[in-house]
């Protein structure tokens, strides 16, 4: 993130875009626009907070695969997983969503976060291949 200034904004920004409800929308038409009701506006900023960080894979999620621990940190967490340095220590050998990548419990994990103490304390949790129940938005972004 330091390399390009505003990456980490941009990507989690890409990451979380979603569908607004139909109530949300008929809301958005009653208002007046003002610049804080401006929807876009509370999304960049959401995204402004976001870093891109590297947080070491532990061993307790070894043989999971990418895209599960993806998906639980995202849904539980809220920690975006992007990408993985398989080779620590090996300069360019980050691997960005390999989804069917089998953790092996020794790589580095690349993140979007709120904070570096929040992503790691997401990855010390122990895993639940279930920890949340779909919304129906999510349900509908699908059909």
């Amino acid at each position: 993130a330091a390399l390009f200034p505003g990456s980490s904004t941009l990507i989690g920004n890409l990451i979380r875009t979603t569908l607004p409800t139909v109530s949300q929308w008929e809301l958005s038409r009653r208002r007046k626009p003002t610049l804080a009701n401006r929807r876009w506006l509370r999304h960049y900023t959401d995204g402004c907070r976001m870093e891109l960080r590297m947080i070491p894979v532990p061993e307790n999620l070894k043989g999971l695969m990418f895209y599960q621990v993806a998906e639980w940190l995202f849904r539980s967490a809220n920690v975006s997983l992007i990408g993985l340095q398989t080779e620590p220590g090996v300069r360019g050998s980050v691997q960005l969503n390999p989804s069917h990548y089998i953790l092996k419990g020794t790589e580095v994990a690349v993140v979007i976060t709120q904070s570096t103490k929040r992503a790691k304390t997401a990855f010390q949790r122990p895993y639940l291949e279930r920890t949340y129940k779909p919304l129906k938005s999510d349900l509908l972004a699908w059909d």
